[in-house]
């Protein structure tokens, strides 16, 4: 199980075609990328708890592998989130919940006889490659895709802090804003799903 603290920038772009553009930096363009198909499930329990505590419980699938996700707390500064995350391979959302629940991460969980209901879900396609940037080791993710309904398309980048000072993040946000009018994204991934959800309900 991985478990620890996630610091990630989030950036929005204006289309595919800008997303393309931006991983063709020199920053980026030596990097090997690799091509992922995600598809994430996004969880609550029925007295939806995890929405009002801001936590999140996924289970998603990349290139058919599975995995599950809680991630609890945190803040967003300029566009940088900072997590609690814990992660394990799993076949399917029950199986990664139990083993979830016996490292006892939080009471947000529950026990055995609190059933997940599903929230909502995203669809997307992942280009990642790790670079370096002011010192720092970056993870980087261009996603295209949508957000809750395929009529709510998104196009994001992500850079998760690996190694390094989380200075390099903030830079590295200042640096795409500025060359390729790119924007600070302030919500989630899930968050924006359930926006979406709400907006559509009934």
């Amino acid at each position: 199980m991985k478990k620890g603290t996630e610091l990630e920038l989030k950036l929005g772009a204006d289309s595919p075609d800008v997303l393309a553009l931006v991983e063709s930096d020199e920053i980026f363009c030596k990097c090997k990328a690799e091509e992922l198909r995600l598809s994430a499930l996004y969880y609550d329990f029925l007295d939806g708890r995890l929405e009002k505590e801001k936590a999140s419980l996924r289970f998603r699938r990349e290139n058919e592998k599975g995995k599950v996700t809680f991630k609890t707390g945190g803040r967003n500064e300029l566009g940088v989130f900072s997590r609690n995350e814990w992660e394990i391979s799993a076949a399917d959302i029950h199986f990664g919940l139990s083993a979830l629940r016996k490292e006892c991460v939080s009471p947000l969980l529950g026990d055995e006889g609190d059933e997940p209901v599903l929230q909502t879900r995203a669809e997307f396609v992942r280009r990642e490659l790790v670079c370096s940037w002011h010192g720092a080791e970056l993870c980087m993710a261009f996603d295209c895709g949508w957000l809750g309904g395929e009529d709510n398309p998104f196009w994001e980048i992500e850079a998760e802090l690996v190694s390094g000072e989380e200075k390099a993040l903030e830079e590295l946000g200042e640096y795409l804003c500025k060359k390729y009018s790119l924007f600070y994204l302030h919500e989630s991934k899930r968050a924006r799903c359930e926006a979406y959800r709400l907006s559509h309900k009934g």
